[in-house]
């Protein structure tokens, strides 16, 4: 036998044991500094007794813990599952796939808007989400922004953007619509809003602002194109950008 075997696992448990290395550092450094940080106040606390008389007053002040700034910085290799939000809505399922990142998980990639139209929270969704009944309760963003980050895990929120049966059938002014009139349908039943409808644009980038500002790390946009499945000379009409007048604005176009 003129090679030995090849393990493909080997640089995977290579890797995750270099990063769980670089864990143990960090958080020794963290814990050297706490300590290092508690030995100059006690030290600065004797100075100060010794150094006050005893009729002076020591006023002390409480101060804030300065919150961190910035986004996380994206990890070196991303290791990462894909949780639609039903199954985050189930107690505790959540948390089993954060316990993943000791076996090597670095990211979690968490349905915002997923194909059905729907969003996966009511009260941090914006107004239009709202009112054409997109949100359900599924989770809590900050909740799950928050454990994502207390299990040292990247979190990425899923807007799925084109493809949207909730927002096509409640605003069928934005939807694919079929030639002679209607709502056009995939061959799966699903409604498609108009690529070229800036209001579709601004409500997809408007639910991301809300996941973002929640605590997600990152945005990932999905179905960004036209539809596909189905019957799509059906529907010439209305993937038309000279309907919206934005013909003047795409060379080669009718003005």
């Amino acid at each position: 036998m003129l090679f030995p075997p090849v393990d493909p696992n080997e640089r995977f448990r290579e890797r995750r044991a270099a990063a769980r290395r670089r864990k143990r550092l960090r958080r020794g450094a963290a814990v050297s500094a706490v300590l290092a940080g508690v030995a100059l106040l006690s030290v600065g606390a004797q100075f100060v007794s010794t150094s006050s008389s005893p009729s002076e007053t020591i006023e002390t002040a409480t101060v804030a813990p300065t919150p961190s700034v910035g986004a996380r910085a994206l990890p070196v290799e991303i290791r990462g599952v894909h949780v639609t939000m039903g199954l985050a809505s189930l107690p505790g399922k959540l948390d089993e796939y954060l316990d993943l990142e000791s076996d090597g998980l670095t990211a979690l990639e968490l349905d915002v808007k997923d194909e059905n139209g729907e969003v996966g929270f009511k009260r941090q969704a914006p107004p239009l989400a709202r009112a054409v009944g997109a949100t359900l309760p599924y989770y809590d963003p900050r909740e799950a922004a928050a454990a994502a980050e207390a299990a040292g895990v990247y979190l990425i929120g899923r807007v799925v953007v084109f493809e949207d049966p909730v927002l096509a059938s409640k605003r069928p002014q934005m939807a694919v619509r079929r030639r002679g009139g209607g709502v056009w349908t995939n061959s799966a039943g699903l409604a498609w809003t108009n690529p070229y409808d800036k209001r579709v644009w601004r409500y997809n980038v408007d639910i991301a602002v809300a996941a973002a500002k929640a605590g997600f790390d990152e945005i990932m946009f999905d179905y960004v194109r036209f539809p596909s499945d189905g019957d799509v000379e059906a529907a010439p009409g209305s993937l038309d950008p000279c309907e919206l007048e934005t013909c003047a604005r795409i060379p080669g176009k009718r003005s």
